[in-house]
């Protein structure tokens, strides 16, 4: 369409002279592609470059006369920050260079650790700077792919524990952490041993001692001293005192019971009076009380002895005391009748040894000895009679009879103030 009524120049005679008319269809087509723009351009007519949306045309004629059309992209203005990203700039077209540039020097903050100070310092991240994702202490760092998304986690590495028969705890990664159950568990179930032991000694008073720590797995020992007992039965410990104790004395500030029930005895002090009752308060008896009187004997020679326990010491017959250095061997009936045999002037002397033998020796006795049963049957007195050198002991409840005979009266009557009066008189006889 554009080309139609331009000269044909080409089928044309080519000796032909041209007219105006032949000037004036002389031209060319000019077209654009964008739009499908096309029409023919002949004389006089104006071809205008036009440029827009970031195209520059400028056009200019230099000294050679040739006429240029210039067709550029129009230069615009774009800024890059590192802290607020790429800035707005006008609606003109770029160069790569300036894109490239604003974008490096684009990028975001991020705080790190110096590796050479430990301090922490604020650096910003710019594009193309490879970001490490890497694990901690006791942390693992997940970098996923997913739809075009790249997701960053971090999972803290866990470990297990368990506690050791002696009650200590254990784990099995000691740079990794434990779950809240795992560390109840471990609290719970650590614990420290105890245990018991015996020693027959009596322990001292020790306020103010420092406290001692006692950790996991550590041991407690319950010592149970002299007459403490100690039973345990797992975690469950009973302290007693045994049943037979010893100690250095015992003071009581009422009253020592004895025995239970109807047997009970109690003892009691009354002014500083020992005092022994049955369970009503009524007096009672005591018994199995050993003697508290040495006995009397003498030996083959006619030394007076004094038994203490199971030997024989002989008495100072100056003193009355007991030589205790000197210990000597009872003798027998026998013995004693041949001692007054070869001596008879100690005929007397031996009837009377014989006769006091087995009594009481006060006289060589404690003096604050309790007396029993068996030291009243052995207290009494000798009787003896010169004419026949007749001697006997006389104890509890034996009777001594007083006989007269050859007008020889002998009677016997209690006065009124209790005195047993034995009367010897001459008998009266008629004439």
């Amino acid at each position: 369409k554009a080309a139609s009524g331009l000269a044909d120049l080409d089928n044309s005679e080519q000796t032909n002279a041209l007219t105006v008319a032949d000037a004036q269809r002389l031209g060319w087509v000019v077209s654009a592609s964008g739009n499908d723009y096309a029409d023919s351009v002949t004389n006089a007519n104006e071809v205008r470059f036009n440029g827009s949306n970031g195209i520059s045309v400028t056009g200019e004629t230099d000294e050679h006369g040739v006429r240029n059309i210039n067709v550029s992209i129009a230069k615009g203005n774009v800024e890059g920050n590192t802290t607020t990203g790429v800035a707005a700039g006008d609606t003109n077209y770029v160069t790569g260079d300036q894109v490239a540039k604003a974008i490096n020097e684009s990028g975001w903050k991020t705080n790190v650790t110096n590796a050479t100070t430990g301090l922490p310092e604020t650096k910003v991240v710019t594009p193309g700077t490879q970001v490490d994702y890497v694990n901690g202490n006791g942390t693992t760092a997940n970098v996923t792919l997913k739809d075009g998304k790249v997701a960053v986690s971090y999972n803290v590495n866990q470990t297990t524990g368990s506690v050791n028969p002696n009650g200590t705890a254990t784990v099995t990664d000691g740079n990794a952490f434990l779950n809240a159950s795992t560390v109840a568990n471990l609290v719970n179930n650590s614990a420290f041993n105890v245990t018991t032991a015996k020693v027959d000694a009596f322990a001292e008073n020790q306020e103010g001692k420092a406290n001692a720590a006692v950790k996991a797995g550590g041991n407690i020992t319950y010592t149970a001293g002299k007459n403490i007992a100690i039973s345990q039965n797992g975690s469950n410990f009973t302290f007693s005192t045994t049943k037979d104790i010893e100690v250095d004395s015992v003071t009581a500030n009422k009253r020592v019971q004895i025995g239970s029930g109807d047997t009970a005895v109690n003892l009691t002090t009354d002014l500083g009076a020992l005092q022994v009752a049955d369970k009503d308060g009524n007096a009672t008896q005591i018994t199995n009380v050993e003697a508290g009187t040495n006995v009397m004997a003498f030996n083959k020679e006619g030394d007076q002895l004094v038994q203490v326990g199971d030997k024989f010491y002989v008495v100072d017959p100056e003193t009355n005391e007991v030589d205790f250095t000197k210990e000597s061997t009872p003798a027998t009936e026998e013995e004693l009748d041949e001692l007054a045999k070869a001596k008879p002037a100690l005929k007397a002397y031996v009837a009377y040894s014989k006769a006091a033998s087995g009594l009481a020796d006060l006289d060589n006795s404690e003096q604050t000895n309790a007396l029993t049963v068996a030291d009243a049957q052995r207290l009494g007195w000798v009787v003896s009679a010169s004419g026949n050198d007749y001697a006997d002991s006389v104890t509890n409840a034996n009777e001594v009879r007083f006989n007269g005979s050859n007008g020889i009266s002998v009677t016997g009557e209690t006065d009124e103030h209790g005195v047993r009066n034995i009367n010897v008189s001459i008998a009266k006889g008629n004439v």
